[in-house]
């Protein structure tokens, strides 16, 4: 009961935002289906790489394919960021604007340090060298662990931050 609560808090929160037409950059399909992967992928760098590797240190040799499982959800909250600046930027006007806020503007350090370097790509490369290795780091899971909850609080962080509503 507690996964099927939590998540529908992700859903509904990326709804919530979507439904709002006066803010263009979150007007869009993209953002529930990337607040309900990356709420996914940041309670599995939770619940899995940080408390689990902390409580149980093999845990990790107890389930070799999850290392495929975080890779997968970090490459679609990848591309699902992708898409949500591509149409962003495409669309125009204040979603433009707000898109290059994150990408190039005042919020571009928290993103490519923060979310991109730390909670994607790092956490992408240690669990591709523990599923080639079929051993977990104990240092590097909780690394990985905390790169990805950091991560998904700055992914919503910079949505609503960038959020450059409609002028008339």
């Amino acid at each position: 009961m507690g996964i099927v609560l939590a998540l529908g808090t992700a859903l509904y929160t990326g709804i919530l935002l979507a439904v709002v037409e006066a803010i263009p950059f979150w007007n869009t399909a993209v953002l529930p289906v990337l607040f309900l992967v990356s709420a996914i992928s940041t309670g599995m760098g939770l619940s899995f790489d940080l408390a689990a590797t902390m409580a149980v240190p093999n845990l990790h040799e107890r389930y070799g394919k999850m290392p495929i499982v975080h890779m997968s959800l970090i490459g679609l909250e990848v591309a699902l960021l992708a898409l949500l600046m591509i149409l962003s930027l495409t669309k125009g006007g204040e979603a433009a604007e707000s898109a290059k806020m994150i990408l190039v503007g005042g919020q571009s350090v928290a993103f490519w340090v923060l979310v991109i370097g730390l909670g994607m790509i790092y956490p992408f490369s240690v669990h591709a060298y523990a599923y080639a290795r079929h051993k977990h780091g104990f240092v590097s899971s909780i690394l990985a662990g905390a790169g990805i909850v950091i991560a998904g609080l700055f992914v919503r962080h910079l949505v609503v931050a960038a959020a450059i509503p409609l002028t008339l």
